[in-house]
């Protein structure tokens, strides 16, 4: 069997993005939010890789320096945790860039299932009887997390992803909102400006936001993936703004 490297794809892309903070905005949520590459071991499930404890960057050390496929990484999950523990991970890693680079087309959503997974918002996109969830928690709700000091107090975090078979997450929740904007903070611009976390989607929308800082997210976007003859003005060169 040929041997897949998703994870360490996943990581090679964190790793181009740096530390990113971005803003996703529904129609009354609005979640701000840091994102790195030291987040991506706990949200594709590779804690459960080994007993012990390992430190985030010290997990990708060893992934990297060791070219260790998605399939090793399985076969570990197996030893420790059985099958369900392993399908649960395989299902992460073989959805997790799609479910990003799409994260526009997600939903808002309450986490209403009394779990001890510290969340309280889900996005979720579904494909067929499977419901993919990325949780997040966020403090707008007056609650803090005690590992964070004030200084973190508007921050939402991205907490888990993972995903299911049922909308049992959340079946009773009181609200449904579409995403209506993505944004990412440039230092050189000192600004949130258009963003995706799919390349090209990412490139299209920067080349419009030099032209037309008013544009509609949601509807550029729709466009520009039923375009079928793709005449946006695409450059390779876009880091006047993505710097």
């Amino acid at each position: 069997m040929e041997k897949k490297y998703k994870v360490q794809k996943i990581l090679n892309k964190m790793r181009k993005l740096n530390n990113i903070d971005f803003i996703i905005k529904g129609e009354s949520k609005e979640f701000d939010i840091r994102l790195g590459i030291e987040n991506i071991p706990h949200l594709l499930g590779l804690h459960y890789m080994d007993e012990n404890r390992t430190r985030p960057m010290d997990k990708i050390k060893l992934i990297m320096s060791n070219n260790i496929s998605d399939k090793d990484i399985l076969d570990k999950i197996y030893k420790i945790h059985g099958t369900r523990q392993m399908t649960n991970v395989k299902n992460r890693i073989d959805t997790f860039e799609t479910f990003m680079n799409n994260l526009e087309k997600g939903f808002i959503v309450e986490k209403t299932l009394d779990t001890k997974m510290n969340v309280n918002y889900l996005i979720i996109q579904s494909k067929e009887n499977e419901y993919y969830h990325l949780g997040i928690f966020s403090s707008d709700n007056g609650t803090l997390l005690l590992e964070f000091d004030e200084l973190n107090k508007d921050k939402s975090f991205l907490k888990t992803y993972f995903v299911e078979d049922n909308i049992v997450y959340f079946d009773k929740s009181n609200i449904i909102e579409e995403i209506q904007s993505i944004s990412k903070y440039s230092e050189d611009l000192e600004e949130y400006i258009p963003f995706s976390f799919d390349e090209e989607k990412n490139r299209a929308l920067l080349e419009e936001y030099k032209i037309n800082r008013e544009l509609n997210y949601r509807e550029f976007l729709k466009n520009f993936e039923n375009s079928k003859d793709n005449t946006w003005n695409i450059k390779k060169d876009d880091k006047e703004l993505e710097r």
